[in-house]
């Protein structure tokens, strides 16, 4: 609010982009913060809501993916996308699978300063497994039981509402699915995610 009256107040005009900026940043905080706080009173009351629907998750995969390679600004982090399916037809919730695949590349970009963040995605054991592996600073050893509990963050200074993980955990717990991490201290972390999901259709590459 304060910056949305400042921009009234200036004709600087790279000062106006930054107040922007700025609003639209927090706008899209806000945003998610009343989307989680919505999505958690719906698991704490043990609804979670859940729509099947059918569609390419290779296509879902690379939108999700480029979204996300989009708002990273630091030219010191590569990120790639990997799969060795042409297509891949199935029934799932759509909007939880890339709820969850865009919980794992954002954390990523929040604690990553420099290196690569791979996204990778497969179809195994009658299943869709997604994940994110990043050379970020890592999770001490003793925050890693603290992973997906509520507000947990790895730092204070880093935005977000510490929701996203527990978030995940339940979805996947909704869904007869799995999640799973491994991390080591200012070395990296890689976070996956198992979708249950039969096909029916199923192209590999060559």
């Amino acid at each position: 609010m304060g910056f949305s009256e400042l921009i009234q107040y200036t004709e600087d005009h790279h000062e106006q982009e930054d107040y922007k900026n700025i609003i639209n940043n927090n706008n899209e905080l806000l945003l998610r913060l009343i989307g989680d706080i919505l999505d958690l009173s719906k698991i704490d009351s043990g609804t979670v809501d859940i729509i099947i629907d059918k569609f390419d998750v290779v296509a879902m995969f690379y939108e999700v993916f480029a979204i996300h390679k989009a708002r990273c600004s630091n030219k010191s982090v590569v990120m790639t996308a990997t799969t060795n399916l042409v297509h891949c037809i199935v029934r799932l919730d759509r909007n939880r699978v890339t709820q969850v695949m865009g919980n794992f590349l954002s954390n990523a970009l929040k604690y990553i300063r420099e290196g690569s963040i791979e996204a990778t995605l497969t179809y195994e054991n009658r299943g869709v497994k997604i994940s994110v592996k990043d050379t970020g600073i890592g999770i001490p050893q003793d925050k890693q039981h603290l992973i997906f509990q509520r507000f947990e963050k790895l730092d204070s200074f880093t935005q977000g509402t510490g929701l996203g993980l527990a978030i995940c955990k339940a979805i996947m717990d909704a869904i007869g699915g799995k999640i799973g991490f491994e991390s080591h201290y200012n070395e990296g972390s890689f976070f996956w995610a198992w979708f249950p999901a039969d096909t029916d259709q199923i192209k590999y590459k060559d």
